[in-house]
Formats: structure tokens, C-alpha cells, sequence
């Protein structure tokens, strides 16, 4: 599975045909080695755990530049379910190529997306 929550769009910038998008990005996957007999979710917050786990290999195919948030520690949240259901969440801000088409221009109206490819 896999969703993201827009935070904030801006800095649109008609001649370079970009924007910035600020999002926190979450995936959840079954990953049976990580199977536990406690009764709750186990919260990984410690970065070198994060660095040794297997997480999917998303990338965002049409943002010029990407990086993940650590002002002054990693920016995540990870939790292990019993069953081995890794919950992982993150904030990413994105700088997207997007084609414009200004013929309309002022009254233009343009449709922008994310490709977001594993």
C-alpha cells in the first residue's frame, strides 16, 4: 500500500515549468521475517535500524530534485505489526517538472502529476 498527504504546493514557476510540493509519504507492506508474539505494534525510531531494513525502492520519476526531512533527526515512523505488516511514514519535499501549456495564458488552467515509480 501506498499514499501520500500534500502539506503544501508552491513556488510554481511558469518559466522553468516546476513546483515544490512538500508531502509526508506512507507505505505498508507484509514482510513475514519481521512476524512477533508481542501484542502490539513495536515502533522503530532508531535511524541505524531504519539503515538495515528492507524498504521499497520508491522514486518520484518526474522531480528534478527530491530529499527526505532530518532537521535534526531522521524524519520517519515505523512500526512492526504482530503479523509482520511494516508501517513506514516519512516527509519528502519534491521540486516537479511539469509540461505547461500556456496558451491561455492568464487564464490558463494546467494538470500536474506525480509519477511515483518502484
Amino acid at each position: 500500500n501506498f499514499g501520500f498527504y500534500i502539506e503544501s504546493l508552491g513556488n510554481f514557476r511558469s518559466t522553468e515549468m516546476t513546483f515544490d510540493v512538500d508531502m509526508y509519504l506512507y507505505m505498508s507492506w507484509l514482510d513475514v521475517s519481521y512476524k512477533h508474539n508481542e501484542s502490539d505494534y513495536i515502533l522503530i525510531s532508531d535511524k541505524s535500524i531504519l539503515d538495515k531494513m528492507w524498504l521499497p525502492g520508491l522514486y518520484f520519476a518526474n522531480a528534478r530534485t527530491a530529499y527526505f526531512h532530518d532537521v535534526t533527526v531522521h524524519n520517519f515512523n515505523l512500526f512492526i505489526a504482530p503479523d509482520g505488516t511494516i508501517a513506514y511514514g516519512t516527509r519528502v519535499t519534491l521540486n516537479v517538472a511539469c509540461n505547461l501549456f500556456l496558451q491561455d495564458y492568464p487564464l490558463d488552467r494546467q494538470i500536474c502529476g506525480i509519477k511515483v515509480l518502484s
